[in-house]
């Protein structure tokens, strides 16, 4: 009897009650975060999981995503066995207040409790969630193979690491502050940190009222002042990019001061108190021009010496030098042979002319005098005896005339 009540223990169904593992948020309180700023959840058991606990976090927010590593890479949200922490992160681009639900399961069966927490989106809230990467605190209790893997693992079948591909934006730079002289021109280049693969279209707005197109151009100011450029870079038709730079544009101030012809040279001055630029200047003698090259600088309030051999303008029968802006403008002239200014000389030589004109005026409103000779006399018929014609004085204005006109 005692055997056949032994077998019958043995035949009966053995029923095996599942644990049931109480998962919690922590912490537990009501979060909040700025919109579109990540923050750090942590989902906990209140001892090593002695299984793999799989779950998936939703959000009553449309707009809400989750991401199991801070750097935004996919994956799956679990907690491995061992563990007993598992940290994710979630954003959201709209306000206002919404709930978190984690629904987690096991393949063995356990049974879980589906826990819920809210959370504020607000631009006036204050998130102290941690949103640096890794999940550190989530192994707290074990360093075995089935811990969570690191946010570069992928199950991809190469060895290289995941790229995290961003692309670059377009950076243009319109060059440095500039000095220049008016009339003088100057060269303006675009860089840029990447090239288009079919176009690269740059405008230039020069704050004159003018503008260019190109990656690299010229403009010429003809008035001092302070403009502000403009370059507007544009690259395959869709990326654009800004910069600015600034010109200060000050009168030449530059004049020929001496011509020696028997040292060999002439000299230029710079009378402003700022250095001044030559390029593209030239040096005109009869039918000879010689352009200075690229930096020909002289420094404020001081002069150089341009050797006329040197450049080629040594001709003894030329009677000036010119200093001709780029456009072929005179800034300045001297003789070669007396040395004279030649602004200066034409100047005189326009006085005299004034001169010249008042005099004739002048003599042309004085009565004309004849002598008190007999009219024979000036006919010239006869010549009477014991008479001798004197030559009239001339008056001091037909000594001026001519002096003048001869």
């Amino acid at each position: 009897m005692k055997k056949l009540f032994i077998l019958f223990l043995l035949c009966l169904p053995v029923f095996v009650l599942a644990d049931t593992v109480n998962l919690q948020f922590s912490p537990d309180s009501q979060m909040a975060i700025g919109p579109n700023q990540s923050a750090k959840i942590i989902v906990k058991v209140s001892s090593p999981a002695t299984e793999t606990i799989y779950f998936l976090p939703t959000s009553t927010s449309i707009t809400g995503q989750f991401t199991p590593f801070s750097t935004g890479k996919a994956g799956s949200y679990y907690i491995s066995r061992g563990d007993s922490t598992k940290s994710f992160y979630y954003k959201d681009s709209t306000e206002g207040n919404f709930t978190i639900k984690i629904s987690p399961n096991s393949a063995k069966g356990s049974s879980f409790i589906s826990i819920e927490q809210g959370i504020t989106v607000s631009f006036s809230a204050s998130n102290n969630q941690s949103t640096d990467s890794g999940d550190s605190g989530q192994n707290s209790g074990s360093s075995n193979s089935d811990s969570n893997p690191s946010d570069d693992s992928s199950v991809h079948t190469g060895e290289t690491s995941l790229s995290d591909y961003k692309k670059e934006a377009l950076k243009i730079g319109a060059g440095r502050e500039r000095l220049a002289t008016v009339r003088t021109p100057i060269m303006f280049s675009a860089s840029q940190n990447k090239k288009g693969k079919q176009t690269n279209y740059f405008t230039w707005s020069f704050g004159d009222g003018t503008s260019a197109i190109g990656a690299e151009v010229y403009h010429t100011y003809q008035f001092p002042g302070r403009y502000d450029v403009v370059l507007n870079g544009l690259i395959d038709g869709e990326e654009e990019a800004v910069a600015r730079t600034t010109v200060l544009v000050t009168e030449s101030n530059i004049k020929i001061t001496a011509v020696d012809l028997s040292a060999g040279y002439v000299e230029i001055t710079n009378n402003s108190d700022r250095e001044q630029n030559l390029n593209n200047w030239g040096l005109r003698s009869g039918e000879k021009t010689y352009v200075f090259p690229l930096d020909t600088i002289i420094s404020p309030q001081s002069s150089i010496k341009i050797p006329l051999k040197a450049v080629g303008l040594i001709n003894q029968d030329v009677e000036e030098i010119i200093l001709a802006y780029p456009d072929g403008g005179v800034a300045s002239g001297a003789s070669l042979q007396s040395g004279l200014n030649s602004p200066k000389l034409a100047d005189l030589k326009k006085q005299l002319v004034k001169i010249k004109q008042q005099l004739a005026e002048k003599i042309s409103e004085v009565p004309e005098t004849r002598s008190q000779v007999p009219q024979d006399l000036v006919l010239g018929t006869t010549t009477p005896k014991n008479v001798v014609v004197l030559a009239k004085e001339p008056s001091w204005f037909e000594k001026i005339k001519n002096a003048i006109f001869k």
